[in-house]
């Protein structure tokens, strides 16, 4: 079903796979990775042959999930080529091929060989893969803004220090600290957290280096569950560990637990209700989030509200808006918002999302906004999405 909901959850297989090969490889001779058995019995040691067949549940999986895609699209056009797919896409759709596509179709063998997915299914998933490798998206990291979607490996390591709440970065490196530990002292006691790894590795490494597309760190929020998990897991069994250090201070290290707790429940009440917009201390906050990201990590429309009710406020029918969201035009219907001509009402204020300030330098928005507004602080500000500039003259 999370196939069938969302193209990025065809990462669960990598996900299986890796845990998989962990059982099977880790720790030497899987001594020590007991197989389930009946209450009462002592539980067998592991062998490589119940490994083997452990890949069975897998494959099953697999053939359900590809039946269930079938019957979600009706069985329409599936078992169908890929050189045919790249065929009747170009000729009654006229869209274009990604470029994973077009390297399939010209494996001879491989290119004829039917597919067991509906055409709809294939071109919804090469639709993905065109926008992600073949188009040009524009980025904005660490201040800077790449209009040919430059990618960085230290996007998403960037993104998430200073968008995750530090207490919870804390904690995340202290686990990552115990799993070091527990692979040179205690092998045994490493699995549960390694099947908390390997979910979070997968999606890193395929949005980090393998995915062209770098949004926001909303790509990667599928992680933030196993990583809660995990941090809750290296309080838990902080003290099987066996190290002296963690007996000695127990009570030291749970108060400061306790004092973390109360930092990441202040974090989220002042950024209350402008979560998407959230920054860290690290960051200097949600004010300086500008400086370092923009689009979906700071500003996806979501204050056009806010700008609204201080319209009303100001008893203003009317404004000056350069606004960055999803949809446009419908959004400011929906609110009532009525944007000014610029080239009339010279005193009305301005309204301008907080991405643009990365295009500020380009033509047409250089030319259409009378004052340098990339090198100016706002006079207000909705949210921290929009800035609000009263005189530009």
């Amino acid at each position: 079903l999370t196939v069938d909901t969302k193209f990025s959850g065809l990462l669960i297989f990598p996900v299986l796979l890796g845990w998989h090969g962990v059982i099977y490889f880790f720790p030497p001779g899987n001594a020590k990775f007991p197989v389930a058995s009946k209450p009462g019995k002592k539980p067998k040691p592991a062998t490589k042959l119940r490994d083997r067949g452990a890949l069975i549940p897998l494959l099953v999986m697999v053939a359900f999930t590809i039946f269930l895609i079938n019957v979600q699209y009706g069985f329409k056009g599936s078992f169908i080529s890929i050189k045919s797919y790249d065929e009747w896409n170009r000729s009654t759709r006229g869209m274009p091929t990604s470029g994973m596509m077009k390297t399939l179709a010209a494996i001879p063998l491989l290119s004829r060989t039917p597919v067991p997915l509906p055409v709809s299914y294939i071109q919804g998933l090469d639709r993905t893969v065109f926008a992600d490798r073949d188009e040009q998206h524009p980025n904005w990291y660490m201040g800077a803004f790449y209009p040919k979607g430059e990618r960085f490996l230290g996007y998403f390591p960037s993104a998430m220090a200073l968008k995750t709440p530090i207490p919870f970065l804390f904690l995340i490196l202290l686990w990552v600290g115990a799993l070091g530990y527990l692979i040179k002292k205690a092998p045994d006691r490493i699995e549960p957290h390694l099947f908390l790894l390997i979910p979070c590795a997968v999606f890193f490494l395929f949005y980090g280096i393998i995915c062209k597309s770098q949004l926001g760190l909303r790509l990667i929020l599928p992680i933030f569950p196993f990583l809660f998990c995990a941090a809750g897991l290296f309080l838990a069994s902080m003290e099987s560990f066996g190290a002296p250090f963690f007996k000695k201070y127990s009570k030291f290290i749970m108060a400061a637990v306790g004092v973390l707790c109360f930092w990441q429940l202040i974090a989220s009440a002042r950024i209350f209700p402008h979560y998407l917009s959230y920054f860290n201390e690290l960051a200097g906050g949600p004010e300086r989030g500008i400086a370092y990201f923009a689009d979906s990590n700071l500003d996806w429309g979501q204050d056009l509200k806010g700008l609204k009710k201080y319209m009303d406020e100001k008893g203003l029918d009317r404004i000056h808006l350069v606004y960055y969201g999803p949809n446009g035009k419908p959004e400011l219907d929906y609110y009532g918002i009525r944007p000014a001509d610029p080239a009339d009402d010279p005193e009305v204020p301005w309204a301008i999302s907080a991405t643009w300030r990365y295009y500020a330098d380009l033509e047409p928005v250089k030319s259409n906004i009378p004052f340098d507004f990339k090198n100016r602080p706002p006079d207000h500000r909705i949210g921290y999405s929009i800035f609000i500039y009263d005189k530009f003259n």
